[in-house]
């Protein structure tokens, strides 16, 4: 799945599909439909995806910087439990 382009106020808008930029929410959300896990294990990736989803919100509230920041504590996260492991 790629990019979708849509017409917003005039201009040409290119809408990145939110799996791209949340994929630690997506992969919880597919391990919570698929009985991976539940809603009451907390792990790295559950917190990751917390913050991704906080992400989520903010874009909604036009609040962009906050939302990458966000992003950017996600990704951390994930990088931080790679090297661990």
């Amino acid at each position: 799945m790629g990019p979708r382009r849509s017409r917003a106020g005039g201009s040409d808008v290119v809408a990145t599909p939110l799996v791209h930029l949340d994929p630690a929410l997506e992969l919880w959300r597919r391990e919570l439909a698929k009985g991976a896990r539940t809603i009451h294990t907390f792990d790295t990736l559950w917190m990751a995806a917390c913050w991704e989803q906080a992400a989520r919100d903010l874009d909604t509230q036009g609040s962009i910087e906050s939302a990458a920041r966000c992003r950017a504590t996600a990704r951390e996260l994930i990088r931080r439990a790679r090297a661990a492991a």
